[in-house]
C-alpha cells in the first residue's frame, strides 16, 4: 500500500470514501473491513465476534493486494 500524502488524505476526506482492506479473521471464520483514519499510516480493527485487535502498517513501497488473512 502506497504512503499516504497530503494530496490523497485531502481528496479522501472531501469525497467522503475511507481507505479499506478485507481481513478474513481465520479465528472465528469471520470476514470484516478495516478502515484507515484520514492521516494514519495503519489500519485498526478487532474481529467482529472475539474482538482480537488486529494493527497492520503501512509501509514503504505496500502492496497492490485489498484482501489479507489474519491467523
Amino acid at each position: 500500500m502506497p504512503r499516504a500524502d497530503a494530496t490523497s488524505m485531502a481528496s479522501e476526506t472531501k469525497t467522503g470514501k475511507r481507505r479499506w482492506i478485507g481481513i478474513m479473521f481465520e479465528c472465528c471464520a469471520i470476514y470484516s473491513r478495516l478502515y484507515r483514519a484520514p492521516g494514519s499510516t495503519e489500519y485498526r480493527g478487532r474481529c467482529p465476534r472475539c474482538l482480537r485487535a488486529l494493527h497492520l502498517p503501512v509501509g514503504e513501497g505496500g502492496t497492490d493486494s485489498r484482501q489479507f488473512r489474519a491467523k
